[in-house]
């Protein structure tokens, strides 16, 4: 029997905890989709998940290669690069920012 007690609504803390259970397999979802598609040669050197989407630090002697191998992938709503890459001299490869967003 209810006592007078106010009821708290829960309809917000519960729409929190499952915006967070979505987003909670993203890192590694992001992690198989960039195992799959990333091209030969090209490695992760820090990847950052947020609710908002994945960022990945990469270095590739091709980055547009790395871009369009993962816009071509189903899983992947958008992809940019942030800045401009800057070119390693000692290894010829490019170090760059990208943002992923996956659906």
């Amino acid at each position: 029997a209810d006592q007078g007690q106010p009821r708290e609504d829960y309809a917000t803390l519960i729409a929190e905890v499952n915006a967070k259970l979505k987003t909670g397999g993203m890192p590694l979802k992001a992690m198989n989709l960039l195992a799959r598609r990333l091209p030969e040669g090209s490695f992760i050197n820090r990847i950052v998940v947020s609710e908002s989407g994945v960022d990945v630090a990469v270095s590739s002697k091709d980055p547009l290669a790395v871009v369009r191998a993962l816009g071509d992938d189903g899983e992947v709503r958008k992809v940019n690069i942030k800045g401009a890459p800057t070119k390693d001299g000692g290894t010829g490869s490019y170090n760059f920012l990208m943002t992923m967003e996956l659906h």
